[in-house]
């Protein structure tokens, strides 16, 4: 009759050891498929620039490759910022 306990507590303690390791292995794993979807919406909500963000990017590009008048009155111009390293590199060969 012992012998029949010594077998049921065994085999008890094997079947909650196995739910045991069942139990984590679920857990573990809807934590990294969590983190996962986490990570993918903040790449995304990194991804998305802002209205205005956009606007400024364009207009400071626009800018760097456009003529346009500073000050007309004093004959002040701005030119594309590759033609200005251009006339550096003329200059300084001249000098």
């Amino acid at each position: 009759m012992e012998k029949k306990n010594e077998l049921r507590i065994s085999f008890l303690m094997l079947i909650g050891i196995a739910a045991m390791l069942i139990l984590l292995t679920i857990a573990l794993a809807t934590q990294t498929f969590s983190l996962t979807i986490q990570q993918g919406e903040t790449q995304k909500f990194i991804e998305q620039k802002p209205a205005e963000l956009t606007a400024l990017v364009k207009e400071q590009q626009a800018a760097l490759i456009g003529y346009r008048w500073i000050d007309k009155e004093k004959k002040i111009a701005a030119i594309p910022i590759e033609r200005a390293m251009e006339l550096v590199v003329i200059d300084s060969q001249a000098k």
